[in-house]
C-alpha cells in the first residue's frame, strides 16, 4: 500500500484552476528503490490541454510533443544506422575476434579489459552462445561508442561510421534540449 499526501496547492497559469503537489511514500520502498515520489498535477482543464509540468514550471504541450517527435525520429535514424552495412561489418569483425579466442574465459577477459562487459565470468559463461549472438544482442550505439573510445573504430579506418556517429550525437543533443519554462 502507498500513502499519498497532498503537500501544496498553487494557481495555474490562467488563475482559474490549481496545480496540486503530492508526495507518495510506498510501504516497501526497497522494492522500487524509491522511498518517496513527488509529483504535481494540473487540475484545470484549460491549462491541462495547453501545458505540461516540468519540475515546478510549465512547458507548452506543443513544444514537448514536437521535441518528442524529434527524439523518436533521431532514434529511428540511429536504428537504421546500426543496421547499415558498414556497422554490420564492424560487429561481424568483433564477433569473429571473439570466436577466435581460445576459451570463453579469454573472451570474457578481452571484453572486460575494454569495458564491454561487467558480468562475472560465471554469468558470462551461462549466457555465452557465440560471438555473432553476443554482437547481435549488444550491437547498439553504446557498443559503437566504446569501440571508438578504445580505438577499434577511428576516423582514419572508418570515416563514414565516425561521421555518422558524430552527426547522430549532434541530433541527440539537439533533441534533448531543455524546454523553456513559462
Amino acid at each position: 500500500m502507498t500513502d499519498t499526501i497532498e503537500t501544496g496547492r498553487r494557481l495555474c497559469r490562467c488563475d482559474k484552476g490549481e496545480v496540486v503537489d503530492y508526495r507518495e511514500t510506498p510501504d516497501h520502498g526497497w522494492a522500487s528503490g524509491q522511498w518517496k515520489r513527488e509529483y504535481s498535477r494540473i487540475e484545470c482543464p484549460e491549462c491541462d490541454a495547453k501545458y505540461l509540468l516540468s519540475g515546478k514550471g510549465f512547458v507548452l504541450r506543443s513544444d514537448w510533443e514536437a521535441r518528442d517527435r524529434e527524439q523518436r525520429a533521431v532514434w529511428e535514424k540511429e536504428r537504421e544506422f546500426l543496421k547499415s552495412p558498414p556497422v554490420a561489418a564492424v560487429f561481424e569483425r568483433l564477433a569473429k575476434r571473439m570466436d577466435e579466442q581460445p576459451s570463453v574465459a579469454a573472451i570474457h577477459r578481452l571484453l572486460s579489459h575494454h569495458g564491454l562487459t561487467h558480468e562475472s565470468l560465471n554469468t558470462f559463461r551461462k549466457k555465452w552462445s557465440g560471438g555473432e549472438d553476443w554482437a547481435r544482442w549488444h550491437g547498439d550505439s553504446y557498443l559503437l561508442g566504446r569501440l571508438r573510445e578504445i580505438g577499434a573504430i577511428s576516423k582514419e579506418k572508418h570515416p563514414e561510421i565516425v561521421a555518422e556517429m558524430d552527426r547522430l550525437k549532434a541530433l541527440h543533443d539537439a533533441a534533448k534540449r531543455q524546454l523553456p519554462l513559462l
